[in-house]
């Protein structure tokens, strides 16, 4: 084989052996990294994608952002830049940066953030509530008890109204009637006093004797629903001011804390005892007190 040349397809491993086919080693073009027109296309992908989500300046960046990324990858893809799958991916993040631009811009016309960021989001439409469970329709008010018409007789201690007189209460919340209370005048109870070993701290014991009437459908337990307690004191003559004391013994009759549950259309009669001065025994007034500090007076007529 000496003064012949090996043919370039041809190579010896080693001198006197025979020519082999195949790229010789000895002459291997060496391994070229990622091409920079790929990279710059991926990077110029990359950043329009991030601008997109930002609101307001992120997409004014897209501007100028968009085109150069969509440009520099069609000329790494023409040029066959390697690897081919970073220009095709920064087509790829650059047509998601339109799509998300076109959503803020353009679907619908105006909107300038996404439908999740509250501040911008279209006023709520004021429409009236229909419960689909009437389970869940709001709670009916708490009952709040008053007096009709407590303009005249009755409204102060000038002009109170004369013992035995009966009055409604009423649910103003609802309008329905709750009670009839009648107050009977004040009974000297104080001989009683020493049967049971107590003595009146001031001088005498006046018992108020009251009865109530159930006006509405249901039972009232007024000593534990305190919506429906009823809430009295004396106010003598000389403007002081006695409240009940707890002496049941004193009448035979129950107290204002031990009424018993009052079925619909049943009537009970309590007592109310206070401890006052002898001489002003005789110049009391009942006073019923109803929420927001509205009055009604029992007292001797005249």
């Amino acid at each position: 084989m000496s003064g012949r040349s090996v043919p370039p397809a041809l190579h010896q491993p080693y001198p006197g052996a025979p020519p082999v086919y195949g790229p010789d080693p000895r002459r291997a073009i060496p391994s070229q990294g990622p091409s920079g027109l790929a990279v710059t296309a991926l990077v110029l992908g990359a950043v329009c994608l991030a601008a997109a989500v930002v609101p307001v300046a992120g997409r004014l960046l897209l501007v100028p952002l968009l085109p150069a990324a969509v440009i520099v990858a069609v000329v790494a893809i023409v040029r066959r830049a390697v690897p081919r799958g970073l220009p095709i991916t920064a087509l790829v993040l650059a047509a998601a940066s339109a799509a998300i631009a076109a959503w803020s811009f353009v679907i619908p016309w105006g909107l300038s953030s996404w439908p999740w960021e509250a501040g911008d989001a279209p006023p709520a439409i004021d429409e009236p509530f229909v419960p689909d469970d009437p389970g869940n329709a709001d709670p009916p008010l708490e009952p709040e008890l008053g007096v009709p018409g407590l303009e005249g007789a009755g409204a102060s201690r000038a002009d109170p109204l004369a013992y035995g007189t009966t009055i409604t209460i009423v649910d103003e919340n609802s309008g329905s009637d709750v009670w009839a209370m009648t107050v009977t005048a004040p009974e000297d109870v104080t001989a009683a006093s020493g049967a049971v070993e107590t003595e009146p701290a001031n001088g005498a014991y006046l018992a108020v004797t009251v009865e109530l009437t159930n006006l509405g459908g249901d039972v009232l337990d007024p000593a534990s629903d305190y919506d429906y307690s009823l809430y009295s004191w004396l106010l003598t003559g000389d403007g002081g001011r006695a409240d009940s004391e707890h002496l049941p013994e004193l009448t035979g009759l129950p107290s204002t804390w031990d009424i018993p549950p009052v079925p619909a259309g049943d009537t009970v009669r309590y007592a109310e005892v206070f401890d006052v001065a002898t001489d002003v025994s005789a110049t009391g007034y009942f006073v019923l007190e109803l929420p927001g500090d509205r009055l009604v007076y029992w007292g001797p007529a005249g």
